[in-house]
């Protein structure tokens, strides 16, 4: 059996461009043999931890006649990982992995928007909620649209953003134009954005997730400390449970009391 390839797609035209290098998938019986050689380098430079990442929650199946299949392959990277060195971020892990995670970072705050969805929820944050520190995606490499702010508060997903010194326009001829929001930053929006979800994330402290309810133009996630973070995504403000949340904003509440009421950081113009 040949080894997996991958090749790059043209971002014009969705197939095969042959005039880039192509890329080919490890064998599972060779994980161990990289992470080892990851965790030696990360010595030698002093990294004191390390970010996985599309390995976390992808499985690839060996099919040769000396191979694993994608059952095994999760067995191996469960035991490669669970009693790690260093601490481990994983991107989006699937289940086998959350118990050797210290962080989880690039979770989604909303769907495809495909036609059939009527409303989102975050479900994968409200299971690691307490367990795990999270984050989502870039949000200046994420294309959730005008909602972006409201769908990291409705979850408290941290925000994350990606940054470089050089101009954008460095990576167009590279394998890395996929990185082209880096530019698109505005420092003291940033710092609100943050400054939004710590507060938010110290009245909520290690609480976990208990509820989540969804109207047409709010949703409230309600924690085991009594807390409920409240979101309005229309333009006009909005009751629920008798609390006043404010138009494209937010309200905090504990046991029923308000605790804090704000508005939309807008992270695009």
């Amino acid at each position: 059996m040949s080894a997996s390839v991958l090749w790059y797609k043209g971002l014009n035209t969705n197939i095969r461009d042959n005039s880039r290098g192509k890329r080919y998938l490890l064998k599972p019986a060779l994980y161990e043999e990289a992470f080892e050689k990851m965790l030696a380098d990360a010595e030698k430079y002093g990294i004191n931890g390390l970010s996985i990442d599309n390995i976390s929650n992808r499985l690839s199946g060996d099919y040769s006649s000396s191979g694993a299949g994608r059952q095994r392959t999760a067995d191996i990277l469960s035991e490669l990982f669970k009693d790690s060195e260093i601490p481990l971020c994983f991107k989006i892990p699937n289940a086998y992995l959350l118990g050797s995670a210290d962080a989880v970072r690039d979770i989604p705050v909303a769907s495809s928007g495909h036609l059939l969805f009527d409303r989102d929820v975050p479900f994968y944050q409200m299971v690691i909620r307490g367990s795990l520190p999270y984050t989502g995606y870039a949000v200046n490499l994420n294309n959730t649209g005008a909602d972006i702010f409201l769908k990291h508060i409705e979850s408290l997903t941290g925000f994350t953003y990606g940054f470089m010194a050089a101009s954008p326009e460095e990576l167009q001829t590279t394998d890395y134009i996929n990185l082209y929001g880096l530019g698109n930053v505005d420092y003291e929006t940033v710092s609100r954005a943050y400054e939004v979800i710590e507060r938010l994330n110290s009245y909520v402290k290690d609480a976990v997730a208990v509820k989540h309810e969804a109207q047409r133009d709010t949703a409230a996630m309600t924690y085991s400390n009594g807390v409920t973070v409240i979101v309005n995504y229309s333009s006009a403000g909005q009751q629920v449970n008798g609390i006043t949340v404010p138009a494209r904003g937010f309200a905090a509440a504990e046991n029923g009391a308000v605790i804090e009421t704000g508005g939309e950081v807008l992270l695009y113009d």
